[in-house]
């Protein structure tokens, strides 16, 4: 009966393993269309049965991303990209430089406006107010900008 135990014991393990053992990427990663940014983001590496393509570390992938950025700098999707590399790297400073471009270049403003919001929400801030849109700009609908601030720690 103990060997019994001990097997049953070992599958529990062996299954809960599976379950914290997987390989997924991030969905900003899995849905980039294929072209130069995804080259830019992964690289090959020679195993075995084959080569494989695996994810760069920010360190790799940035500069790949700013020569991308350079030769296209009002294509959007790449300051995104970096941007998000910046916040894997930790590199706030740069990421929150790069969703700015991102606002600025794309062509769906309110978009990037919420991803720019939501990247302010993962660095802890709150929203706090709002305070009345630019004077003198005529818009289809009404607006206004939405005060944000970061409590101290």
């Amino acid at each position: 009966m103990k060997s019994g135990k001990r097997a049953l014991l070992a599958a529990a393990v062996l299954i809960s393993c599976a379950f914290l053992i997987h390989g997924e990427l991030e969905p900003w990663i899995q849905h980039t269309p294929s072209g130069p940014a995804i080259a830019a983001l992964f690289r090959t590496v020679p195993m075995p049965g084959g080569p494989v393509s695996i994810l760069r570390p920010p360190a790799e992938s940035r500069p790949a991303l700013t020569n991308l950025i350079a030769a296209a700098p009002r294509d959007s999707m790449l300051y995104r990209l970096r941007a998000q590399e910046g916040e894997v790297a930790l590199d706030f400073v740069a990421a929150e430089a790069d969703w700015k471009m991102y606002v600025a270049t794309d062509s769906d403003e309110y978009a990037a406006r919420m991803e720019l919001a939501d990247f302010y929400h993962r660095r802890g801030y709150v929203e706090t107010g709002t305070a009345p849109f630019t004077a003198g700009i005529d818009t289809k609908l009404p607006c206004h900008f939405v005060k944000m601030s970061k409590p101290l720690a």
